[in-house]
Parts: structure tokens; sequence; C-alpha cells
């Protein structure tokens, strides 16, 4: 049970979700809106889930690379501690967490704030789905993709 988490940690790679949740909660911080603690709280939930699930997605179309790699085990399904449809179903999950959570976002008192952060959100990860899917294969995408989905343009606010 604990290899099974400890999978699902490496190929969403968490080690990178502090900086994914602190992009928005900056952005959050320099905005006109008062921030409060469980925002900073939401903020990171929804990081959590947006950076492991769209990792994983990526990981999986690199199976076939990372399987002639001299670190095979870099990746969990090339290494055969998770399968493919373990892997696809924590990407379901992970985006309709996030779903769910962006959802709430519009539930807020300030509609209008939330509502571009939520927008933000949605056109952000759809794009990196596009990337896992198919980004990486164009030269322009693959350079700036991340730095798209990272700019300053990219704020909660």
């Amino acid at each position: 049970m604990f290899e099974k988490l400890r999978a699902f940690a490496d190929i969403g790679r968490t080690q990178g979700v502090t900086t994914t949740a602190s992009i928005a909660i900056v952005g959050a911080l320099t905005s006109t809106v008062e921030v409060e603690w469980f925002h900073i709280v939401y903020f990171t939930l929804i990081a959590i889930f947006g950076h492991m699930s769209l990792n994983t997605f990526i990981a999986l179309g690199d199976i076939k690379l990372d399987s002639h790699t001299y670190v095979p085990s870099r990746n969990p399904v090339s290494s055969g501690i998770l399968s493919k449809k373990e892997a696809m179903y924590f990407v379901y999950g992970g985006t309709i967490a996030c779903i769910v959570l962006v959802l709430f976002l519009l539930f807020n008192n300030n509609y209008l704030y939330f509502s571009r952060a939520a927008l933000c959100f949605m056109l952000a990860y759809v794009w990196l789905l596009w990337y896992g899917w198919k980004g990486k294969k164009h030269l322009i995408s693959y350079d700036f993709s991340f730095s798209i989905i990272k700019s300053p343009f990219n704020k909660t606010g």
C-alpha cells in the first residue's frame, strides 16, 4: 500500500506542488482582495490535485521514452508499480477534484474576482492537458507551455 502511495507521489511529482501553489497564492496576495488563511489552504489543495494529475497525465505520455532511459524506475508505470489504468484513474480523479474545487470559487461573495481565478485555472489546466496529449510534439508549444502557465498574466486576480 505504501509503495503505491509513493508511486503516485513520484509520478505526480509532488515536490513541485509548493511552486504551483505559490504562484496562485502570490497572485492572490498581490491583488486587491483580502486573502485569509483558508484561501491559502484552498489554493494549495487545488494545486495538489492539479499538479499531480497533470504530471501523471504527462508522464503517461512518456512511458515509451522512460522505458528506454537509464533510470526507468522514475516512471512507476514503466517499472510496473502502477498500471496505466490506475494512473489514468488518478488523472480522472484529480481532474474532477480540481473542477469541483474551482467551481466552489464561483460561490464566493466576490464573484468577479473568483470567476477570473476559475477562468485562469481552467485555461491553464486545459492547456497542459493538450501539452501532455499532443503539445510536446510541437516546438513552440514545448518551449512556451510552462511559461504561459506560470506567467504574471495568470494571476488569480
